[in-house]
């Protein structure tokens, strides 16, 4: 355990702020960003009640799908690609962690170690 009170352990955990100029530091920054603005833009991400989120997963399989409203988080922890039901048609992927997340009519599909955020269509309605 780093001594807190060490002036080694201070200026190893100060932030660096030539970081951000460079990979991988820069492509995390820009990770964020798009995390943070899918946030803004959609409510069921910062909706506070817990009884309109709902979680699946297999913990042999590596992976988790979180629903909230219309919306898919998923994450494949796994070394496999997987398929994961979504309940309801999917309209696109909104964000990925990598390239390869697909979606075919009612489930999407992540390669090993991928996040997705997924939008679906509410059963009744019409389009996107």
């Amino acid at each position: 355990m780093p001594n807190p009170q060490d002036e080694a352990t201070f200026l190893r955990s100060k932030l660096d702020w030539t970081q951000p100029d460079r990979e991988p530091y820069l492509g995390i920054l820009a990770w964020y960003r798009e995390l943070i603005a899918l946030r803004r833009a959609q409510p069921e991400l910062t909706d506070p009640r817990l009884d309109r989120v709902s979680a699946d997963y297999d913990e042999k399989a590596r992976w988790i799908m979180v629903r909230r409203g219309r919306l898919r988080i998923a994450a494949n922890l796994g070394s496999r690609s997987v398929r994961l039901a979504l309940g309801q048609p999917g309209t696109g992927v909104l964000a990925a962690s990598g390239p390869g997340v697909t979606i075919q009519q009612d489930s999407a599909t992540l390669p090993p170690a991928t996040f997705a955020v997924i939008e679906t269509r509410v059963p009744g309605t019409r389009g996107a």
